[in-house]
């Protein structure tokens, strides 16, 4: 099963495909569990051991006890997690019915608008200057190409805050382009366990087991199946004009970020001729001073040889008089 992750909405999963050093990935998975409503002064053992004999082959790792009534259980495996989660959700201890969901890592943050030539290494590159990164990787659609976002997960809660302030306080280019990139936090997603049976009654959420799944059909008017059609028709219109606008909207984004992006490496391209001529021009000014000086030093050697030669003849002329 798919682990538990955190994700928006806006499409893209997360892959690692190729061949890639286990330093670009840092540590991954997340094998804890969540357990509240914890009966008061249990212990690291008692919770163990209650967990481990209702689930048989789990392997506890390690076991955090708080004294709110509240405990993390780090498991052995991601399917255990699930198993967990599953079958001991809702079980009483002591009276108490505990609450297991697996634990959400908040140490992540979503970075968007990540360059095409940016990898999972040069991403956990970059944003080690905020804190110890343990997990950098950048999304890829199914044939591997680069959806523009990507997830990082710190050691340390504080490395989520120092990289949300200081890239939203100013921006924060990686790659060739002076696109910053955007950190925000990601949405926490459960797609392992989900909503259960006792997640419902926990919610007070009213059960939907005895509405039989049905495609309403168009009937005489005045029916019940007739004005359902109708809703439900008129709903459906409604979702497909809002996604109809949305993908306008998205176009028109990908356009504007487009003509901006080019705009931008017209700018950047003039300015680096720019430079290019002004140092051509400090080039051939260097170069006529250093002809100029050659030609002042050749003067003045003729000068000193022509001088010398006087001194040669003036002194001859004194010896034959």
């Amino acid at each position: 099963a798919m682990a538990s992750r955190a994700h928006s909405n806006n499409g893209g999963k997360l892959h690692q495909t190729g061949h890639h050093d286990a330093a670009e990935f840092g540590k991954t998975g997340n094998h804890k569990i969540f357990v509240g409503n914890i009966p008061s002064n249990t212990t690291q053992k008692e919770l163990s051991d209650a967990l481990t004999s209702r689930l048989p082959g789990v392997s506890v790792k390690e076991c955090w006890v708080s004294p709110g009534n509240y405990a993390f259980i780090l498991l052995d495996t991601r399917y255990n997690v699930i198993r967990a989660c599953q079958e001991l959700d809702g079980i009483e201890m002591l009276g108490r019915q505990l609450r297991v969901r697996p634990a959400y890592k908040n140490t992540a943050i979503k970075v968007l608008d990540i360059p095409s030539e940016c990898g999972n290494r040069m991403l956990m590159k970059a944003f080690s200057i905020f804190g110890e990164v343990e997990r950098a990787v950048v999304a890829t659609d199914e044939k591997g190409n680069s959806l523009g976002w990507g997830l990082v997960e710190y050691a340390r809660k504080g490395g989520v805050t120092k990289a949300v302030a200081e890239c939203r306080e100013r921006p924060f280019l990686i790659g060739r382009d002076a696109v910053p990139v955007r950190v925000e936090l990601p949405i926490q997603e459960d797609l392992d366990v989900g909503m259960s049976e006792s997640e419902m009654v926990r919610h007070r959420l009213p059960p939907d087991s005895d509405v039989e799944p049905r495609f309403p059909r168009e009937g005489a008017s005045g029916t019940t199946e007739s004005l359902e059609y109708n809703l439900a028709l008129a709903w459906r219109e409604m979702a497909d004009r809002q996604e109809q606008t949305k993908a306008e909207q998205e176009a028109k984004h990908k356009a504007e970020r487009a003509s901006v992006k080019e705009q931008h490496r017209r700018i950047l391209e003039e300015h680096l001729q720019q430079l290019r001529l002004i140092e051509e021009r400090q080039r051939e000014i260097e170069r006529v001073q250093e002809e100029e000086r050659m030609r002042l030093l050749m003067q003045q050697q003729q000068a000193m040889l022509v001088m010398q030669e006087q001194h040669r003849a003036q002194a001859e002329q004194a010896r034959l008089a």
